[in-house]
C-alpha cells in the first residue's frame, strides 16, 4: 500500500509495530540451523574450502575481496566470512565471466591504500589480464589469485554430463608468472594453501606493485548442489 508521509515519522512508527529485534534472532537461528545442516558437505569441497581459508587468513579483516566464475569463487559465496561492509565483491548472478580482475583494479583505484585480493579461473582471467598494463602504469597493488586448472572447468562439466565429451573448453596458457613479470608486475606460482597464504601476506607489504599468484590445480568437486539450497522460510 502506498504511504505518504514524513520517511523518519513513518520509518519510527514501523519499527514500533514491526518488532525488529525478535523477528531478526529468529530468521538468523534458522539461518545458523541451515548452515549447520549442510556444514558436513560444504567441508568436502576440498581444495575449494582449503584455498579460501587460506586466503581469508592473509586477508586483513577490511581488505577487499572480490570473486570471479571460477570453482573456488562459486564456493566463496557461501564459505568465505566477511568481516568489513562491502568488502565483497561478487560478479552477480549475470555470469560475467572475465570481469573479475578488472573490477578489483576499479575497487583498488577506489579505495586506495586498502588490500584488495582478486581470484579468477585461468580462462577468465585471460579476458583482461592485459590490464596489468593499467595496474603497473596506475601503481595499483592489485594481488590476483589464478586458479589454473587449463579450462573453462564449469562448462567442461557440463557438457560431460549432457555430452559425455567436451568441446572447446581446453586452454593454452601462458606462464602466469612469466606474463606478469613481462608487464613489470610480481608473478609467482605456489602449490598449497599454506604457501598461497604466506604468498598473499608478502604482496600486500609490496606498495604500489600489482602481484599475479598462479595457483595449478586440477579437477574439483561440484559446489552447484550447495549453492542451489531450498529457500530458508
Amino acid at each position: 500500500m502506498p504511504i505518504v508521509a514524513d520517511a523518519t515519522l513513518t520509518v519510527r512508527a514501523l519499527l514500533d509495530r514491526v518488532g525488529e529485534p525478535a523477528r531478526r534472532e529468529g530468521w538468523l537461528a534458522r539461518v545458523k540451523q541451515a548452515r549447520d545442516d549442510v556444514e558436513v558437505d560444504v567441508a568436502r569441497l576440498v581444495p575449494q574450502v582449503d584455498l579460501l581459508r587460506a586466503m581469508r587468513a592473509a586477508l586483513p579483516d577490511d581488505g577487499f575481496f572480490v570473486d570471479e566464475l571460477t570453482q573456488v569463487g562459486y564456493v566463496s559465496r557461501f564459505a568465505f566470512p566477511i568481516y568489513a561492509h562491502s568488502t565483497y565483491v561478487p560478479v552477480t548472478y549475470q555470469g560475467a565471466l572475465g570481469s573479475g580482475f578488472a573490477t578489483a583494479l576499479g575497487v583498488q583505484a577506489a579505495n586506495p591504500g586498502r588490500p584488495v585480493l582478486s581470484i579468477s579461473g585461468d580462462g577468465g582471467f585471460l579476458y583482461t589480464a592485459v590490464e596489468l598494463s593499467t595496474a603497473v602504469q596506475q601503481r595499483l597493488p592489485v594481488v590476483a589469485v589464478v586458479f589454473n586448472d587449463r579450462s573453462y572447468a564449469n562448462v567442461s562439466r557440463s557438457q560431460l554430463r549432457s555430452l559425455g565429451t567436451t568441446v572447446g573448453t581446453d586452454l593454452h596458457n601462458p606462464d602466469f608468472p612469466a606474463f606478469a613479470r613481462a608487464f613489470g608486475a610480481h608473478g609467482v606460482r605456489v602449490d598449497t594453501p599454506d604457501d598461497l597464504a604466506a604468498e598473499i601476506a608478502t604482496a600486500f607489504e609490496r606498495p604500489d606493485v600489482p602481484t599475479v599468484i598462479e595457483v595449478p590445480v586440477g579437477d574439483m568437486p561440484s559446489p552447484w548442489p550447495l549453492i542451489r539450497l531450498p529457500r530458508v522460510r
